[in-house]
């Protein structure tokens, strides 16, 4: 299969009437560009009656630009590894959400996260087992790579 070009990408979802994460990646010196041509691309090509797609990115920089060209669209910080910053860089940029590592999760940081006012999702989880934990401390949805495991859908 060939990699679909993101208006592609768009319009199919926009078709089967799908919502998205848009994870943005881009090498140093070129959040600016990358954000540009996203955001642009969103604004004539994503269906105004849907729901909005979430854009992403580990990368702080994405995010400060996102924040910088006013994104009318709702942002996730990403975290792979705990920073004790990411509520000053929360606060400041308002995300939807904190999208964080399974791994580095635990309940106290689940609270506090929760407690700021923010969603929380977490990633990537492939047991029931995880999922069931992270539930339980409050993590309001996960990413996966089996989603039969959690859907009887077979992959």
């Amino acid at each position: 299969e060939s990699i679909p070009e993101f208006s592609a990408f768009l319009k199919t979802l926009g078709t089967l009437g799908l919502n998205s994460n848009v994870e943005l990646k881009a090498s140093v010196g070129h959040e600016d560009v990358l954000c540009r041509k996203v955001l642009d691309a969103l604004q004539s090509l994503w269906p105004a009656n849907f729901e909005p797609p979430i854009l992403s990115s580990f990368n702080p920089v994405i995010i400060e630009t996102l924040k910088k060209l006013q994104c009318p669209y709702p942002i996730a910080i990403l975290l792979h590894h705990w920073d004790d910053r990411w509520l000053a860089f929360a606060q400041d940029i308002k995300p939807v959400s904190v999208n964080v590592r399974a791994e580095v999760l635990t309940a106290a940081r689940v609270k506090a996260i929760k407690q700021a006012g923010y969603g929380l999702l977490s990633y990537t989880v492939n047991t029931l087992e995880k999922a069931d934990e992270l539930f339980a401390w409050g993590v309001d949805g996960i990413f996966t790579d089996r989603i039969g495991l959690f859907t009887g859908i077979n992959e």
